[in-house]
């Protein structure tokens, strides 16, 4: 297919992985801080890197499904395109994690990882049913990311006799549904929505993000009602939007943290992250369309130049990223560093270190997958 890329999309698509990375390795290292020293810089760094998971999950799903919706997909190129394109990397990826979980224990070498071999064990690993995401628990993404493709081709089908006026007025109202459920359904607890309660119903609820998706792709945000705004505009009060969104959200979280004397979480289905998610998306897509005609913009200088085709390939590999990078995180922490025990010394200094190691690595392992035949079929770029 030579269709032409959206490179907002890759933008967005290579800062969700980043911030997926960032989640995991600094997540060792902030629960050994002192929750009632809470307010340092130790703190303050590790937890504003460790909580971009909580839009860059939501933002991944987005992206992942905003140009599936309103779509004629036959069931076999549904299949091709989307389906197949995340579960045999995904086949690929459990079947390596299990056998080298296998070689790291015949080695001796203490590693968390899958350290029991039994069928039901090996089973919970792979469908991300176990806790620690070295373990396999980064899997429970890609069934709900697979469920929400399914969601969304029936949708499509059941759209598709309707005329477009009706379809974004039906897609419209499942937005405003999707707004609510996050405002007001989960916030007081109308619903129990946990992974570890109903894996099924919490995987559906993510559709409600990629048809969130689609719809902030394709809304004239400079046309409300009578209200005519730039595209520079949107960009501006989308970003301070988000910034102040964030600031909000960290110390509402630290609050939280010191209260409960344990590091606190946000669950996806609150206010808070969709508005943290909605408003990312909008300055991400404003920053193209307010500069996309201005060659000289620095927006046209990062897409033309170095930096673009490094974000363009990043995103291509976000999935194959996705999938390795706890074994990268493995041979990092317990292989080349398992004599110093990295988690007792400088959290700011030695996560960092694993950020850089670990993305460049991982996306250096998918980007060369990718260039071999057949290995580029499961790799996952």
């Amino acid at each position: 297919m030579n269709k032409k890329r959206i490179f907002y999309y890759d933008a967005l698509r290579a800062l969700a992985i980043f911030g997926i990375i960032t989640c995991h390795m600094t997540a060792n290292f902030i629960t050994k801080i002192n929750v009632i020293s809470i307010y340092n810089f130790d703190w303050v760094f590790l937890l504003t890197l460790n909580q971009l998971r909580q839009f860059c999950i939501p933002i991944f799903v987005m992206i992942s499904d905003a140009l599936l919706v309103n779509k004629d997909y036959s069931l076999s190129n549904f299949i091709k395109k989307k389906f197949n394109r995340i579960f045999i990397p995904y086949i690929f990826w459990a079947i390596v994690l299990v056998l080298f979980s296998y070689i790291l224990i015949n080695l001796g070498i203490n590693a968390n990882v899958i350290d029991s071999f039994s069928m039901e064990y090996v089973i919970k690993s792979i469908l991300g049913f176990t806790k620690g995401f070295q373990k396999g628990r980064i899997f429970w993404f890609i069934w709900m990311i697979l469920t929400v493709y399914l969601i969304l081709f029936i949708m499509n089908k059941i759209l598709k006799p309707f005329e477009e006026e009706k379809k974004k007025k039906i897609i419209d109202l499942l937005v405003f549904i999707f707004t609510i459920y996050c405002l007001i359904v989960i916030p007081f607890d109308l619903i129990n929505l946990s992974p570890y309660k109903s894996f099924v119903y919490y995987y559906i609820s993510f559709a409600g993000y990629g048809i969130l998706g689609y719809y902030l792709a394709k809304t004239d945000f400079t046309n409300i009602g009578k209200l005519k705004l730039s595209n520079k505009t949107v960009l501006l009060v989308s970003s301070v939007l988000f910034i102040l969104s964030f600031i909000y959200f960290l110390i509402d979280l630290t609050n939280l943290s010191i209260a409960s004397n344990e590091i606190s979480s946000v669950n996806y289905f609150t206010f808070i992250t969709l508005l943290l998610s909605s408003s990312i998306f909008l300055s991400f897509r404003y920053f193209e369309e307010a500069n996309e005609d201005d060659e000289d913009s620095l927006f046209m200088k990062i897409k033309n130049g170095k930096l673009g085709m490094l974000i363009n390939s990043l995103s291509k590999c976000s999935f194959g990223i996705y999938f390795v990078h706890p074994l990268v995180y493995i041979f990092y922490k317990d292989i080349v560093f398992g004599s110093i025990d990295i988690l007792k010394h400088n959290p700011i200094k030695w996560s960092s270190l694993m950020i850089v190691l670990v993305l460049f690595t991982s996306w250096g392992i998918i980007w060369i997958m990718s260039k071999i035949p057949y290995l580029e079929k499961v790799s996952g770029a």
